[in-house]
């Protein structure tokens, strides 16, 4: 079957009654009603081609929908409470960022046990993983904050809207990446929340592609680089360039 065209008027009629649910949900301190919950994430289903980021932005929701579906009411988790706050004060954005076109520019990443690398303009930077990191979190977690670390360290306006295409070796990374999120893993899921939003502050397109090991060695080295004597810091940012 056809897929109705929205309006733009209709858009911003849906996207208003999403809001005010979203608000509505808030400001209970009871259990909110599942029905009411699901009756949201439709809603937003329906705006996923017109606000950029309304798969990601409603993850949790749907997973505490999936873990409650036997329930007639449910406490909202904390993940599920920051996308009903985003969902209360979100604006219309389509799924590109406006601005003067520029071409895609490369950012490569890797993670090791011990830390992480990232090249961007010729210029490499390393850092390590916290204690607790190190021994507690997954290799997929590791490649992915790789991903969002090497974004943080890039100067802003040279990302402001630009457009950037990851290149990473880690095939989940680069999956969860480009389906914005589509993870049944939590841990996965707050870290490519950390991406998105990021290159949404920064007014950026993202999109991830994958790299053979063999050609990720600059990144893959500065992901094993043993930090300085004098070094304090749990996340060295390192510019080696």
């Amino acid at each position: 079957p056809l897929v109705p065209i929205m309006t733009t008027s209709a858009i911003s009629g849906l996207l208003s009654k999403v809001r005010s649910q979203s608000a509505k949900l808030l400001s209970t301190n009871e259990n909110v009603k599942m029905t009411e919950l699901a009756t949201l994430s439709s809603m937003i289903g329906q705006l996923s081609e017109h606000v950029r980021l309304a798969d990601l932005q409603s993850r949790f929701l749907n997973l505490l929908i999936g873990q409650h579906s036997n329930d007639k009411e449910a406490a909202l988790t904390g993940d599920a409470r920051l996308e009903l706050e985003w969902w209360s004060r979100c604006q219309e954005r389509g799924d590109q960022m406006v601005g003067k076109p520029r071409a895609w520019e490369q950012l490569t990443t890797d993670a090791s046990k011990t830390g992480w690398g990232a090249c961007w303009h010729g210029r490499t930077y390393a850092g390590r993983w916290s204690d607790q990191d190190l021994t507690s979190m997954t290799s997929n977690w590791k490649e992915l904050s790789a991903i969002h670390q090497g974004l943080l360290v890039i100067p802003p306006e040279e990302l402001f809207h630009g457009n950037v295409v990851i290149r990473s070796d880690n095939t989940t990374a680069v999956f969860i990446i480009n389906s914005r999120g589509r993870t049944r893993y939590e841990e996965l899921l707050r870290v490519v929340k950390r991406i998105w939003l990021l290159a949404e502050e920064r007014r950026v397109n993202i999109r991830a592609e994958h790299v053979p090991g063999h050609a990720n060695r600059v990144a893959d080295r500065a992901s094993r680089r043993k930090p300085l004597a004098n070094d304090d810091a749990k996340k060295l940012i390192e510019n080696t360039g």
